[in-house]
């Protein structure tokens, strides 16, 4: 496991919740990982969207940029951000986030998500993990 700082990767994850956009950025996980950010005072979010992504950093301890385009080929190609693509198209297209969250998993096993069409990764950062619903992560895409 990662080590930042004083705090393992799994850790950083417990931050989860703190501060949730409605497309599952998280500020606070953001700083945290990127002290070079924090450091600079730049907004997370918008150091996120105009640079971070394409420097391969994380928005969120559940979204892995660069394990999103190294699974998906056809969201690098087309150089889009895959953070919004994740929320615009990727989850109901059945897109993983990352090897510690499986889209289709998460929809079949909360059906209460599902008939909302609710973003299911954002729920689960927003309200799922305090519910103590299960993100399905298996390792894989």
């Amino acid at each position: 496991m990662d080590n930042v700082g004083n705090r393992t990767a799994l850790q950083v994850r417990r931050y989860i919740g703190d501060s949730i956009t409605s497309d599952g950025f998280d500020a606070a996980f953001y700083d945290i990982i990127n002290s070079d950010v924090a450091a600079a005072g730049v907004d997370p979010y918008q150091h996120y969207e105009n640079n971070g992504w394409h420097e391969g950093r994380d928005p969120s301890g559940y979204f892995s940029t660069t394990g999103y385009l190294s699974a998906y080929s056809d969201i690098a190609a087309a150089g889009v951000n895959p953070l919004s693509h994740y929320n615009d198209w990727g989850w109901r297209e059945g897109r993983n986030p990352s090897s510690l969250f499986n889209t289709r998993k998460y929809l079949n096993a909360y059906s209460d998500i599902a008939a909302a069409n609710i973003n299911p990764l954002v729920h689960y950062l927003q309200y799922g993990a305090f519910e103590g619903r299960l993100p399905f992560g298996d390792g894989t895409y």
